[in-house]
């Protein structure tokens, strides 16, 4: 399987088939030099300027990121975030109402961390089957979202396959 397919098909579990978003990433990764130039101002806020300072694997990962962040999938929270923002962007995205998952702020305490929080939520979400998982993207953040455990292993195969990491949370 190629990178390619590796990411479309992380973008297919991620969104639970949302042929839109899919589409769009479909485009990302069948022509990211076209994509780039489109979405220049979202690589330049990454600190990328120049499409060739960047291999393509790369930009199609952060296109990935970016695709399904827009859409509600994703969260890109740094490793300093306030617990109520936390609660609040997790809160909000599309797997949380998918799986049936919340997060109350009560759970969580306001001296720890995304890693220590994730920990929490894997705990509370155990009954369900589910976990809170991050997109690895080489920086000081986590890109979080709500999956199933027992999907943890594909998502981690599809993510080696391009060359990049998915993971629980609390081991990020």
């Amino acid at each position: 399987m190629s990178a390619a397919s590796s990411i479309i098909e992380i973008t297919k579990m991620i969104t639970n088939n949302d042929k839109m978003v899919i589409g769009k990433v479909s485009s990302c990764v069948e022509d990211i030099k076209k994509y780039f130039e489109d979405h220049r101002e979202q690589y330049s806020d990454r600190g990328i300027d120049d499409f060739e300072e960047e291999e393509e694997s790369v930009l199609c990962w952060l296109g990935m990121v970016d695709i399904l962040d827009e859409n509600g999938y994703v969260c890109e929270r740094d490793y300093k975030d306030e617990k109520e923002d936390f609660v609040y962007f997790v809160n909000g995205l599309k797997g949380m109402s998918d799986y049936d998952l919340c997060i109350e702020e009560e759970w969580l305490d306001e001296d720890e961390g995304i890693n220590e929080w994730a920990e929490i939520l894997d705990d509370k979400w155990a009954a369900g089957g589910c976990c809170l998982a991050s997109i690895d993207i080489d920086g000081d953040c986590f890109v979080l979202f709500p999956a199933k455990v027992s999907e943890m292993e594909t998502f981690n195969d599809y993510a080696e396959t391009a060359g990049y990491r998915i993971d629980y949370a609390a081991n990020m």
